[in-house]
This record gives structure tokens, sequence and C-alpha cells, in this order.
């Protein structure tokens, strides 16, 4: 699949604030960001003026993150043409700022810490490899309660839906049908697993690969009733597959450690086996959900190991007639964690939670900006991991690779080749940050450090050509 080079400004240049003062800030604060994805506003701007400015484009009330945001996702449905099967990956991460003086404006996480929750929707192209598209969705959660939020007990679900169900369907309802020519398969971890959710995806007929979280009633073969963790025991092994497993560092969010326990790094040898089960409305789930559904259901786990096992159980709306069917949820699925990738080049690569702005307006105005440039920084890694031969113009603009060649030439390093690969280039713009080859792999915060270097140059090229061309107009 094409991919052209990619310029944060000119794909959200587009936005439409019906004022053509605000699209020009727009313009020039993606430049601005580009040159210094990680850096502090106040760095990015240079001057008292221009950070005004920024502060005040980004707190206009004509400002919405849905308009900066709508030229990205419009692009990212071109770039979508070419897909053959398009993942749409749901998932939540925390967003947070140091100390607690925005407490009132932005409210606490539930472990009572400044910031807010972001549901993500990031579109995956899955042929050859997990390629990402683009950001499709963001929903922001802020909770005022002063930590835990509150659980509705039974009686109350029964006349409202869970907060959680409504958030993740409004999600799903967001970008499902921005791909109506070719549907999207919606993929979530164990939080999607929420009966009123399930109810309204198979009533919707959405197609989507949901991880099982809860061991549900369900019936058998003859209509009795039992668990689904049962029902799974003994089924036939359809095929076998061999993963390599990567490594999970302890968090330090003790519930997250209990959910995914810290790992190493393995080879996993996991059978796989798929049937159809028919699972019962739980007690506590709003009654104007189906009383039963019937969905596949994929089990994944691992075996001849001495580490805690691998083990997913995967609701789908997927066929699970032969081999490939069932190999294509399994790998539905393992294209999640693109996303958890996202959220380092989110967060380190970009450095989104150091900005210091005020009030909700202003941190999704900055946060819609930024979502498509971590973007850029995870696709400019993908390729590299994926199509390291491949042309660099894919991710390059020209005047980019140009920069670069004439900086190798005056500092006589990382010299780029007259026709420079993906790889060339991506060596080259960590070779910016300060990567030395001998420390391994380029992290986030090198790459975004010479994606800085690398776009404050393209500036300043630019800016010195048009400065050349006024002065030969005016000979």
């Amino acid at each position: 699949m094409e991919v052209s080079a990619y310029s944060l400004s000119k794909e959200l240049g587009s936005a439409d604030f019906h004022d053509a003062r605000l699209s020009k800030r727009l313009t020039k604060l993606c430049d601005q960001i580009s040159a210094a994805p990680g850096q502090s506003l106040p760095k990015l701007t240079g001057s008292v003026a221009s950070l005004e400015a920024a502060y005040r484009f980004l707190g206009n009330e004509k400002v919405t993150p849905e308009k900066i945001l709508l030229p990205h996702i419009e692009a990212t449905r071109e770039r979508a043409l070419h897909a053959k099967r398009i993942v749409i990956a749901h998932d939540k991460s925390e967003l947070l700022f140091g100390g607690d003086s925005r407490k009132s404006a932005i409210g606490s996480t539930m472990q009572d810490n400044q910031g807010f929750v972001g549901l993500f929707s990031l579109a995956l192209s899955r042929t050859e490899f997990v390629r990402p598209l683009g950001v499709v969705g963001i929903e922001a959660i802020f909770n005022f309660d002063g930590g835990k939020k509150k659980r509705k007990n039974d009686s109350e679900r029964k006349i409202a839906p869970g907060r959680d169900a409504l958030n993740w369907w409004k999600c799903v309802q967001m970008t499902d049908h921005l791909f109506v020519d070719k549907t999207a398969i919606h993929v979530m971890d164990r939080e999607g697993d929420i009966y009123e959710l399930l109810s309204n995806l198979v009533q919707n007929s959405v197609r989507f690969v949901i991880r099982v979280n809860h061991n549900r009633v369900s019936h058998d073969s003859k209509g009795a009733l039992t668990k689904l963790q049962e029902l799974l025991a003994g089924r036939q092994i359809i095929c076998t597959r061999e993963v390599n497993l990567s490594v999970r560092k302890k968090s330090s969010l003790p519930g997250n450690n209990r959910a995914n326990p810290p790992r190493a790094a393995r080879k996993a040898k996991l059978n796989v086996s798929a049937t159809t089960v028919e699972i019962k409305r739980s007690q506590s789930a709003h009654v104007s959900c189906l009383p039963s559904l019937r969905i596949n259901c994929v089990h994944v786990y691992e075996v001849e190991t001495d580490e805690e096992p691998v083990d997913w159980k995967l609701y789908t709306t997927e066929p699970i007639t032969n081999e490939e069917d069932v190999l294509n949820v399994v790998d539905d699925y393992r294209a999640r964690w693109t996303i958890e990738e996202y959220f380092k080049a989110l967060k380190t690569g970009c450095g989104y939670e150091k900005r210091q702005l005020e009030g909700q307006h202003s941190l999704l105005n900055a946060l819609a900006v930024f979502a498509p440039m971590a973007w850029q920084l995870l696709l400019l890694r993908t390729l590299n991991n994926h199509v390291p031969n491949v042309s660099a113009d894919q991710v390059l603009t020209k005047i980019q690779i140009e920069v670069r060649r004439a900086i190798a030439k005056k500092k006589m390093k990382m010299k780029l080749s007259k026709s420079p690969t993906i790889n060339e280039a991506f060596l080259a713009i960590a070779a910016l940050g300060g990567h030395i080859p001998n420390n391994g792999r380029p992290g986030w915060i090198v790459l975004g450090r010479g994606m800085e270097t690398l776009m404050t140059m393209e500036i300043a090229w630019e800016a010195a050509w048009d400065m050349a061309s006024q002065r030969c107009d005016q000979s």
C-alpha cells in the first residue's frame, strides 16, 4: 500500500473554523509542534507573543477537538482505501498531569491523580503486517468524584445502562460509519466484555473481537446451563500457533499487575479451538438488552510452559468455519497491541502529559493536535520494522530528505544515499536525536528528539527559500 509523505500542518491545515485567522494559527502551531514534538509550549513558540497566541487559539470556543481532528480522520479514510482488512482498536489510557492545581478543572483518575481518561480509536490495516492508518476517535472522561468512581448497583443499572458500556458504545458509533465500503472490525480488550455493549453490537450487526473477562452463564448443546469456562474445556484443537511474547514490565498500578502480571520475553506455543456459545443476560444488565446472545468464541491457550500461561477467550461475530477464519480472529485481537505503542508515542515521544494548559477545552484541543503527530512517529517506526528497504519518500517529504542530506555532508555523519530507504532515514533521524547504534533500538524519546531537530531545520530551510524567492521577485 502506498503511503504519501506526511505533513502535520498540511493534513490538519484544512480544518474549518469559519475564521481564516484560526485556520492560519493552527497551521503555524502544527509547524511549531512538528519541529519539537516533545517540548513544552513556551519552548515551542519561542516568544511571549507567539505563546499567548497559541494559548488563545487552544482556548478559543470556536476551536473544538472535533474540528481539529476531522481532516486527519478524512485522510485516514483515504489511506484505508487500499486496505484489505481494517481493524479499529479501542483502548483507554490515563492522561496524568503532575500536581493537583488543576483538579477542580480537569478532575482526577481512579488513583486520585490529577488528569483524565482518554478513550482512543486507532484504525489499522491488517494485511501483510499491522499498519497504523490514523486516529479516528477520541472520547475524554473527566471524573470529579475524588478518586474511585462509584459503581451502580443492579437496580440502578436496570434504570440506566452502566457508564462504561455507554462510553465504549459511543466510540463504536463514532467510528463504525467511516468505513462503510469495507466494514471495520472493532477490537477491545477485557474492559469491553460488558453485556450491554455486546448486546448493542449484536443488535446493530457490528463486527467485533472482544476478549472475555467474565465467566458467564451459557447454554450447552443440550440447553442446560453451565459456565463459559466449562463449555470451552475439551474442545477440539483446530490449529496451533507459535508467537513471540514481548517483555511485560511491572506496572506502578497494583490492579494492572493482577490482570497482566510481569513476564520475560519468550516464544509461546498456543492451541486454538472455537465454538458457538449462547450467553445469558446477566442480572445486572439493563432490561433493554437481549435475554441471550448467540456468538462465536475462540479460545487461545498456551501449552508446555512453566510460566503463567497465555489464555485468551475471544467473543466475535467473525466466522469460525475453518482454520483460516479462526486465525484471522486471533490476529485481529493481536493487532490491538499496536495501540499500546501509540500511547507511548503520544506520552513519551510527543510529551502530551507535560502540557501546562489550564482547563478541559484547551487540553482537549491540544490533544487533537498531538494525536496525529503521535501516529506519524508510530508509522515511521512501524514501516522501519516491516518494510525498511522501501523508499524514504513514503514517510518523509522531499525537503526533509534534502535537509538531512545537507546535515550529513556538513557534519560527515550518517550520510544518506542518493535514493534513501526508510531504514536509512529512520537511523539518520535517530542520530539527530543522539542515538548511538551500539545502544540498541532507538526509543520514543530519541526518535521524537530527532524528528524535532529535522523539522526545525525544515522550517528554517523553507523560510530561507521563501526569502530568496522574494528577493528574486523584487530584482
